[in-house]
């Protein structure tokens, strides 16, 4: 069987988001439940080689618009029920890498964009049911989505804002062997300030930003691993950090910054009690000089 690559996305509100696959993908297909409380779509997810119908529903709370109820069905036989969401719309691309590699990639998307469920679910044969394989939501991002999938992986983008930092994106790389996904490293080396894409405020910061270089406003420690128990050096005021990687822990985010060869972890509490909002100047009471004013919401 020749090895392609299909995403399907089903966006409730009719709002289409696009993501990066591999150059072998010959096949977008996009539908939308848009006034409409139920959707089917063909795919092979059973992995017999066949297209199946892959059916979805859903049911609204008529006070607040929510979904209370969504519903996917493979071949008329009911295959995953999620409710109580707290979702305006669901999201869900469906991958298919090789005829034993097939997937669904489910969200649900809430108010502001904060994603309350991202999962990957893969087709159980014996119980008929739609099993998950990895959930994206044990990782501190507002939302996931698959950037890339290759013959044997598929990486992440990750989007969070914190208090510290700001706006961050950073990538994980999956790999599928055996029916079985596992991730490569919860240290992720591919993670970047979205800040240097914000026009405003316009100090010149979005220079740095746009480097992944942070302007230090008040000396802060970083530490020699995420344990942060081991001092590695001290920060100086107006000196440049260069951001460099982004670990998890437990769900609590780190992140390791470098300067003048030296470098160190910082732990993200994300808690804006960082900033003296009694100050005349708020914005240069944190970690970095910049960050407050770009912080969205």
């Amino acid at each position: 069987m020749k090895k392609m690559y299909y995403m399907l996305f089903l966006c409730v509100m009719g709002i289409l988001f696009s993501g990066t696959v591999s150059a072998k993908a010959v096949t977008t297909k996009a539908v939308s439940l848009w006034n409409k409380d139920a959707k089917m779509i063909k795919a092979d997810i059973t992995r017999d080689g066949k297209k199946d119908k892959i059916g979805f529903t859903q049911k609204k709370e008529s006070e607040y618009g929510y979904i209370s109820k969504f519903v996917v069905k493979i071949n008329g036989k009911k295959a995953l029920t999620i409710k109580k969401s707290e979702a305006l719309y669901f999201g869900i691309k469906y991958m298919k890498m090789s005829k034993s590699r097939e997937f669904l990639h489910l969200y649900a998307v809430a108010e502001n964009d904060y994603e309350t469920i991202n999962r990957i679910y893969k087709y159980d044969k014996k119980s008929k049911k739609l099993k998950k394989v990895v959930d994206l939501k044990k990782f501190p991002c507002r939302s996931a989505s698959i950037k890339k999938v290759k013959k044997n992986q598929f990486s992440v983008l990750c989007f969070a804002q914190y208090a510290e930092t700001g706006s961050l994106t950073w990538e994980y790389d999956y790999s599928v062997t055996n029916n079985k996904v596992t991730i490569k490293s919860k240290t992720s080396t591919k993670v970047n300030s979205s800040l240097g894409d914000v026009s405003y405020p316009q100090d010149g910061l979005e220079k740095l930003f746009a480097k992944n270089q942070f302007k230090v406003a008040n000396a802060f420690s970083l530490y020699t691993d995420t344990s942060c128990q081991k001092e590695a050096f001290v920060t100086e005021k107006d000196s440049v950090l260069k951001l460099t990687k982004l670990a998890v822990k437990d769900k609590t985010p780190y992140l390791m910054f470098e300067a003048d060869g030296k470098s160190g972890w910082l732990k993200i509490k994300d808690d804006t009690s960082i900033y003296n909002y009694d100050s005349e100047n708020p914005g240069d009471t944190g970690l970095f000089y910049g960050v407050l004013g770009r912080l969205a919401g």
